[in-house]
């Protein structure tokens, strides 16, 4: 997706490469909600965060 956008900024798309970039986006949007549908709902951790609290320890050094 960055390419296409960089690629599009600085007008170095085609016409039908425009097109086709935005086929495959719709194709993409359209799998993702359908994917959000199936999801249950409320907010889920953002991918790499743990579900348990970090504790964080006081270095008496500093």
């Amino acid at each position: 997706m960055s390419d296409a956008a960089h690629e599009l900024g600085w007008r170095r798309y085609s016409p039908q490469q425009c097109h086709d970039t935005a086929v495959a986006f719709e194709e993409f949007t359209t799998a993702l909600r359908e994917h959000a549908q199936m999801l249950p709902s409320g907010e889920l951790p953002a991918s790499g965060q743990s579900t348990q609290p970090t504790v964080v320890e006081e270095n008496s050094d500093a």
